[in-house]
């Protein structure tokens, strides 16, 4: 080997740079994403309450009988049958609104208290009885101030066609509510 030729590879100096520059862009990043999870912790439980209106609306036509989806206290739901029959159980699916989500997503019905959404065989709501119109989803701002949130709202409409919608969002905009 010649001596005073150089090999290849990085220095100490160039390692201790680039290990410098990643660790101030990592600090610089987490708060972002800790804002991007908690804001998918509120589509997921959004998601997950409309999914359980859907399943609810489908069985009423797939079964041909009236079903309900309870929204509980403690954040969960269920889908189960008004009239319990041998075909048509009192639960036919339940679940943890945000199933996996660490934080805790408001849930807030409209109007307040109603926790009933009902469906006839033809899918359309049971008047009377479908009580529920809309659920409100967010983190209380101890969580994540509200200007970070990204809220979102699941509509039943009058037909029964539950739908996932944006209340933040201008009016011209598709997912606006």
């Amino acid at each position: 080997m010649l001596r005073g030729a150089r090999q290849p590879g990085v220095t100490l100096i160039e390692l201790i740079v680039t290990l410098s520059v990643a660790a101030i862009l990592a600090t610089l990043a987490v708060p972002s994403f800790q804002t991007i999870i908690l804001n998918r912790e509120i589509s997921a439980s959004a998601e997950s309450a409309l999914n359980g209106l859907q399943l609810a609306r489908a069985e009423s036509v797939r079964r041909n009988s009236q079903i309900s989806f309870v929204m509980n206290a403690n954040s969960t739901w269920t889908v189960g049958c008004i009239t319990v029959s041998a075909n048509c159980p009192a639960s036919i699916e339940s679940s943890t609104v945000g199933d996996g989500a660490n934080s805790v997503v408001t849930v807030t019905p409209t109007p307040a208290g109603a926790a009933i959404a009902a469906f006839n065989s033809f899918g359309m709501p049971i008047p009377g009885v479908s009580l529920l119109t809309q659920l409100d989803f967010t983190l209380p701002a101890s969580v994540l101030p509200a200007a970070q949130a990204h809220p979102l709202r699941v509509e039943v409409g009058g037909g029964g066609a539950p739908r996932l919608c944006d209340p933040s969002v201008a009016a011209t905009d598709p997912r606006a509510c």
